[in-house]
């Protein structure tokens, strides 16, 4: 089963990820402003770079409800919120997405991301008072239907690949997903964090 499948072989990436010194804040709880501005802008690269990918693949045809899930507005609107304004870096950091397979692939990394979402809110609320509506909409996702949208996520990548069989493609942008994402969030001297956002 392709759920199956990519948690064995994504689970290691998926823990690196996890552990990377930036998100490694949120599991400590010693999150600052100034750490939770620069993850916001790793972010916010990140999944823009991804989501102006995915526009070119038809996506939103099999998941039908993807426009909803587009995530890049939400870390706009935090940033905004937290007084930074957005420029776009020159840097590509997100694995080539050109068709199908590789956005089910990539969107599991990104819906994924949802998952940890309760805990994240309620460290941004207890150690910077920081809430769904004050620059902390990304991370509140979904709110109470995270769950719901995970599964009807879960459906569709099920139903298409028992369709098309392209585990491989999935698994393997999957993983160059997680891969990439880890780099990039480690990459801490990079010069899109050294932007105001101006």
């Amino acid at each position: 089963m392709i759920l199956q499948h990519l948690k064995e072989s994504t689970l290691k990436m998926h823990s690196m990820l996890e552990n990377t010194p930036l998100l490694g804040h949120f599991r400590t709880k010693d999150i600052t402003i100034e750490a939770y501005i620069t993850i916001l802008k790793k972010f916010y690269t990140f999944f823009s770079q991804l989501e102006k990918q995915l526009e070119h693949t038809g996506i939103e045809h099999v998941l039908v409800d993807y426009i909803d899930r587009r995530k890049a507005a939400l870390l706009i609107g935090d940033l905004k919120f937290l007084g930074q304004k957005i420029q776009m870096t020159n840097a590509n950091v997100v694995p080539k997405i050109s068709s199908l397979s590789e956005s089910f692939g990539a969107l599991y990394v990104m819906e994924g991301s949802t998952l940890g979402g309760k805990f994240i809110s309620a460290v941004l609320q207890e150690k910077l008072n920081i809430g769904p509506e004050s620059g902390g909409s990304f991370f509140y996702g979904y709110g109470m239907d995270t769950s719901t949208k995970w599964k009807i996520f879960c459906e569709s990548l099920t139903t298409y690949n028992q369709k098309f069989q392209e585990d491989d493609q999935i698994i393997s942008t999957a993983c160059a997903t997680f891969l990439q994402f880890r780099t990039w969030l480690e990459n801490i001297n990079s010069q899109d964090t050294d932007l105001s956002f101006k």
